[in-house]
């Protein structure tokens, strides 16, 4: 062969190689791709169409106790429990044989009354009529032992569920107008608990201590406050759940010096349920403290009010007697001004020294 012709044969194989080198290698399908790319293909699909996640929902206190028996126990011994009960001869703690009763006015009987509102200061009464709730116009006094008035002009148009329902029960739900529990229980304060019950151990329920001191109190005051939810017309923080920031949900009330009605000059309330609007004027707000730095939630307490002691020995735990004086005098901190059921029943939350 003459060297030309070899030369220029070489060079055409070189152009052939070349040209071959650069088309891309053909991908493999279906069952010829290994499973390292199935599985990183599978991989790609689930984390751009991840499942739908679960939605906590209640399960009542009766789920509750069936691990925390204790805690349950403790509970009842309070009156959160007691906020809202179902009827019965247990549960009334009113003389309905004296004048004034709700029944002779309305003409209806005991039979006729579904839930009981309260157990220490006064107890109102809840019937159903028209397939609504409705409070009846007499509510009954501990204290004095009598009946008075409670919104008589105006109770058949007043729809418990559209007004205060929320705080009376757990897990209070407007669409279908059913709850969990009557009275305020476990998931009141720690939310929602199906998922718990799934999975105890990797998932918890709302853990209190480990929220920011506004947050626990948001908790506590998503009840005791006064103002109104965010719809302007309920008076409960419906759609509140442990965790939240109540503003986002409610608008309580803020002391402006002409609302002679709810609070005295100081900004001292004079109204029931109004120890949020109190406490966050405090300084003890101010440096962190929260409702269970005084108040047990899971138990009566040692002292009247679900308090963890007597009332001396917890202000004493951070004052000194230089600070607070000797002997102590609660009623300097914390006077009687606010009214649940007769003038000065309950204390104020503001902890500033009233003058006698």
């Amino acid at each position: 062969m003459k060297k030309g012709l070899f030369l220029g044969l070489l060079l055409l194989l070189v152009l052939a190689l070349v040209a071959g080198c650069g088309q891309p290698a053909e991908e493999p399908t279906g069952s010829d791709k290994q499973p390292a790319e199935q599985a990183e293909q599978t991989e790609n699909t689930d984390s751009q169409e991840p499942a739908e996640a679960k939605v906590a929902e209640y399960v009542g206190l009766e789920t509750c106790a069936g691990c925390h028996a204790d805690k349950a126990e403790g509970l009842a011994q309070t009156i959160h429990v007691k906020m809202l009960q179902e009827a019965s001869e247990e549960t009334f703690t009113a003389d309905f044989t004296k004048e004034g009763n709700p029944l002779d006015i309305t003409g209806l009987s005991k039979e006729d009354i579904k839930y009981t509102i309260g157990s220490k200061w006064k107890q109102r009464y809840v019937v159903e009529q028209d397939g609504s709730l409705r409070i009846l116009p007499k509510q009954w006094i501990e204290k004095t032992q009598e009946w008075t008035d409670y919104h008589a002009n105006d109770w058949q148009e007043r729809a418990y569920e559209d007004l205060c329902i929320g705080c009376h029960t757990t897990g209070y739900n407007p669409e279908t107008e059913t709850f969990a529990d009557p009275g305020v229980t476990c998931e009141a304060c720690h939310g929602p608990g199906s998922l718990h019950v799934e999975n105890p151990t990797k998932v918890k329920p709302v853990k209190i201590s480990e929220l920011s001191p506004e947050r626990q109190i948001d908790i506590c005051g998503s009840c005791h406050v006064r103002g109104k939810n965010k719809d302007g017309k309920r008076e409960d923080a419906l759609g509140f759940k442990p965790g939240d920031k109540l503003t986002d949900y409610y608008e309580p009330l803020v002391p402006s010096g002409k609302d002679e009605k709810r609070f005295y000059a100081n900004g001292d309330s004079k109204s029931h349920h109004q120890q949020y609007n109190d406490f966050v004027q405090s300084k003890h707000y101010e440096a962190g403290l929260t409702c269970t730095t005084c108040h047990d939630p899971h138990n009566k307490g040692v002292y009247p009010g679900q308090l963890k002691d007597t009332p001396e020995n917890l202000c004493f735990s951070c004052h000194s007697e230089e600070d607070l004086g000797k002997p102590f005098d609660l009623r300097k901190y914390m006077p009687k001004r606010a009214k649940s059921a007769t003038p000065g029943d309950i204390t104020t939350h503001t902890f500033r020294p009233v003058a006698e």
